[in-house]
């Protein structure tokens, strides 16, 4: 039985493709009878790691944070695209990232912190995250959390994938810093969350050779944040 952990630890964070799932119910992303102020955004701001910077896709026009907005563009006309996804990047050093946002922007942020859901303890990962919310608490924005999880079906000794399966540790350590974002909401009334499960183990082969997300595993990504958008209504729900 093949032992499978977040790629992140090869340095090399990532997640799958397209997913035939529903969309998740709305205490998904938001807590019960809560909702997210919808506002005029003219900036997105995309914080992260190397899926962000857009490795491993083919062309920048098919990274997920091009793809996301491209998406926003059909409702948002105006909103520009500022990028700050590096290789390696934390959330301890996503506050200067901020500099990208002026004092007249509206702002919408993504955040898919790969690196820090693998390396960073949770009790720092909680510090640090809790410390870049409230640097954004100081502009107009609304924020979409990349929560990244693993399908507990898929846990060895209770079921496996074509990628094998995933350690207990592997589970709890990401349940424990989702629960840590989660639990934020009640916090900070402009933070939303877009669930994102692990690819590695169901569809081994939506990652490249390198082991970054291929262009199906960006789309991936794309949609999850695109699901959370529509299911708060930032994004209009497509009838095509």
């Amino acid at each position: 039985m093949k032992w499978i952990v977040p790629p992140v630890l090869l340095l090399l964070p990532f997640v799958g493709c397209l997913s035939a799932a529903p969309i998740a119910q709305s205490n998904d992303f938001l807590p019960k009878d809560k909702a997210v102020e919808v506002k005029d955004y003219n900036l997105y701001l995309a914080l992260g790691s190397s899926s962000t910077a857009g490795a491993g896709a083919s062309a920048e026009s098919l990274q997920y944070v091009q793809l996301l907005h491209n998406n926003l563009g059909n409702d948002y006309t105006d909103i520009t695209l500022d990028n700050r996804g590096l290789g390696g990047r934390r959330l301890m050093q996503m506050p200067s990232d901020l500099i990208a946002i002026s004092t007249s922007d509206t702002a919408l942020v993504t955040i898919l912190p790969f690196t820090d859901y693998v390396y960073t303890q949770t009790e720092q990962f909680e510090e640090h995250a809790r410390a870049l919310l409230d640097e954004l608490a100081r502009y107009d924005v609304t924020v979409l959390w990349g929560r990244l999880f693993v399908s507990e079906a898929l846990i060895c000794g209770v079921g496996e994938g074509p990628g094998g399966c995933y350690s207990q540790e592997d589970h709890d350590m990401l349940k424990a810093k989702g629960d840590v974002i989660k639990g934020m909401q009640d916090d900070y009334d402009f933070l939303v969350i877009a669930p994102i499960e692990d690819m590695n183990v169901p569809h081994p082969e939506w990652n490249g050779n390198d082991g970054h997300p291929n262009d199906e595993g960006h789309a991936y990504l794309a949609q999850k944040f695109i699901d959370a958008m529509v299911a708060t209504n930032i994004l209009k729900q497509d009838d095509d």
